[in-house]
């Protein structure tokens, strides 16, 4: 199965990759909450641009590193912690978030941590 998905790789990767005639499925794995803030603002763009593009969006598996390598999917768009160092990748975007307690609620610590 690896020879295979070695030669597949070889002759998908050596035709430039043109999203107007595209028609491939892509497999990706993906958080709720990187659908919602990345990859539902791409949708229109997608839409325009690679028309017969389709996408199987799939919810964090246990071991996305092993589905990757396998084949069983294309990319996948999840924080660094759900990663590993043995695939490539770039950051898409940095994303900050807050908590906002009400004042005089005594049940807030002054200071929150990641732990709490």
């Amino acid at each position: 199965r690896d020879a295979l998905q070695n030669i597949q790789c070889s002759i998908i990767s050596s035709d430039p990759f043109d999203p107007a005639r595209a028609d491939r499925l892509f497999r990706i794995i993906l958080s709720h909450f990187v659908t919602l803030v990345f990859f539902e603002k791409l949708v229109e763009r997608i839409a325009r641009e690679a028309p017969a593009v389709k996408f199987k969006l799939l919810p964090v598996d246990d071991s996305p590193d092993e589905l990757l390598r396998r084949g069983d999917v294309d990319f996948l768009i999840l924080p660094d912690m759900f990663t590993s160092s043995v695939h490539s990748s770039v950051p898409l975007f940095d994303e900050k978030l807050v908590c906002v307690g009400c004042p005089t609620k005594k049940q807030l610590p002054q200071q929150l941590t990641f732990e709490r």
